[in-house]
């Protein structure tokens, strides 16, 4: 599907939310702000560490919708996944199938897959974020050992 019209798919990482907002981009934009900041259900999960956002990205699909794509603090399983996916106002037949997909992956060769497909210029944003992240998450890693290494809590022989 994603090759015959030209789009790229992306799966998402352990620790990754991909949503499909089925509502132009500006109005989606709009109500997930309102839905992250105000909704009880995103609350209580948020309290507890089960979906803490570390960062996220809009994109703008082919049909003019947006996607978002949300970095968490931990990592997260698919069930856990699909749920915050309705919470945060996935559409919700994208996320019933997923869970259908999810339950049958157990009993056929069919590998589940929860991906969001988007154009080429979307996908060099997405591909860059993702990067960045990367790089911002290693610093902070190096940072937390150069400053362990400084209060002689490890040796260079800890860290090899």
């Amino acid at each position: 599907m994603a090759k015959e019209s030209d789009l790229v798919a992306f799966f998402p990482m352990p620790d990754e939310l991909l949503l499909d907002l089925d509502e132009v981009y500006e109005t989606a934009v709009i109500k997930t702000q309102a839905r992250l900041t105000n909704d009880a259900a995103v609350k209580v999960l948020s309290r507890a560490g089960a979906i803490m956002m570390w960062s996220h990205l809009y994109t703008i699909s082919k049909s003019g919708n947006a996607h978002l794509y949300i970095k968490t603090s931990e990592s997260l399983t698919d069930q856990e996944r699909i749920v915050a996916h309705l919470l945060l106002g996935s559409d919700p037949v994208r996320e019933a199938y997923n869970l259908v997909r999810l339950r049958d992956s157990d009993n056929s060769d069919r590998p589940y897959c929860m991906a969001l497909f988007e154009t080429q210029e979307q996908a060099i944003v997405v591909r860059k974020w993702r990067l960045d992240l990367s790089i911002q998450r290693a610093k902070a890693r190096l940072a937390t050992v150069r400053s362990a290494m400084s209060l002689g809590k490890y040796s260079t022989h800890d860290i090899t």
